[in-house]
């Protein structure tokens, strides 16, 4: 009878079509080279995180209301997602809501969860799904309304074999929650008796994570001129270089990505261990 390790392993590698399977690989960057794009010819990072931060903020300081800015930031998405494209990062992660974020006036949280990000995830399906951009939707889905989830199965339906790069937004989400769900189904193996406790590593817990067919982010991009993590992907993100930009969410555009990801080669990554020399 198969594990639940097995079963996991098998169900990975059929999502990820370049899986690493240990904890070093998980955490190493990209060996492929940039070639002629705009980020130079050092290796790439596989996994980048964008925190979309400062929608609010950037309508503010136009006296206008902070829905507005939710509105304009949303158009930035689509352009961000093919220059990564073009430049081969394997996986693209859009922080775009948070379970902190709940808390928020309701009508901006209608705003962002009823009308943008459907909208946006429809309006643009056909193109990822031509491009063989594959749309994955990381957070507590469940919270979300039934016209939304419905419109979040439909594209992810429709986009699930594709090979190419993985859109994989984050929204509804937190870490810790996250790390407690793992801990929820470890323990639902146990006693089960589908794992022995002795099984139990850094290696396989992460593999319960929700986020666990992916590899570990690279690159962490903290727009709006904040440095935090602000609950996100705490697990994964022990060895993630963070780049802060004091550029808000609305204005960013592919020219920021290349800067984050040339200052992301440009930093030695030793994982906590001495290089060797000469």
């Amino acid at each position: 009878m198969k594990t639940i390790r097995d079963n996991l392993v098998t169900k990975f590698e059929h999502l990820l079509v370049v899986k690493r399977k240990t904890m070093d690989d998980r955490q190493s960057p990209a060996t492929r080279l940039a070639g002629d794009a705009p980020v130079g010819n050092g290796l790439l990072p596989r996994h980048v995180v964008i925190a979309m931060d400062g929608n609010g903020r950037w309508a503010q300081r136009r006296n206008q209301i902070r829905t507005a800015g939710h509105r304009a930031g949303a158009g930035v998405a689509r352009d961000i997602i093919l220059a990564a494209r073009q430049i081969g990062i394997e996986v693209l992660t859009l922080y775009a809501f948070s379970m902190e974020n709940w808390g928020r006036d309701p009508r901006e949280v209608s705003i962002i969860l009823e009308e943008l990000l459907p909208k946006a995830l429809s309006d643009h399906a056909n193109e990822f799904n031509q491009l063989g951009i594959r749309i994955e939707i990381l957070g507590e889905k469940k919270m979300l309304s039934e016209r939304t989830q419905h419109v979040i199965e439909e594209v992810m339906s429709a986009t699930r074999e594709n090979t190419g790069l993985i859109v994989n937004v984050a929204v509804s989400y937190s870490g810790r929650l996250e790390i407690l769900n793992a801990v929820r189904r470890v323990i639902g193996a146990l006693e089960q008796e589908q794992i022995a406790l002795t099984d139990l590593d850094e290696a396989l817990f992460a593999r319960f994570l929700d986020s666990g067919h992916l590899p570990f982010p690279d690159l962490y991009i903290r727009c709006g001129g904040v440095n935090r993590i602000s609950n996100f992907m705490l697990w994964q993100m022990a060895y993630t270089e963070i780049v802060p930009l004091d550029i808000l969410w609305p204005d960013f555009r592919p020219e920021h990505l290349y800067h984050a990801i040339r200052t992301y080669q440009r930093q030695p990554r030793k994982f906590g261990l001495v290089p060797d020399h000469p």
